[in-house]
């Protein structure tokens, strides 16, 4: 049950960020990696990375950590932006 997903090649790898069902409730996003853009795709933390749970201070609706997307500034530095109703965003690690 994902959708609205993103491949992004970052450093030579391939990360693919996708909106789905979390165990816990709610909408959520994960990331998985591979060093190819049509993979295979492997879980690249063992965890979701954003959590309905995470994301409750601006409203509480359990859908609004949908439609993933990542920008890379002209530094490098990567950054996650989702949302549904409101826009969040992340400084990515490396």
């Amino acid at each position: 049950d994902a959708w609205a997903s993103q491949v992004i090649e970052k450093d030579g790898k391939f990360y693919w960020y996708v909106s789905t069902e979390h165990k816990n409730g709610g909408k959520s996003i994960g990331v998985a990696v591979s060093d190819s853009p049509i993979g295979p795709f492997k879980d690249a933390r063992g965890s979701a990375l954003v959590t309905n749970e995470m994301t409750k201070d601006c409203t509480s609706i359990w859908w609004d950590d949908i439609d993933p997307t990542v920008w890379i500034d002209d530094d490098g530095q990567a950054y996650l932006f989702w949302g549904n109703t409101c826009c969040y965003y992340a400084k990515l690690k490396d």
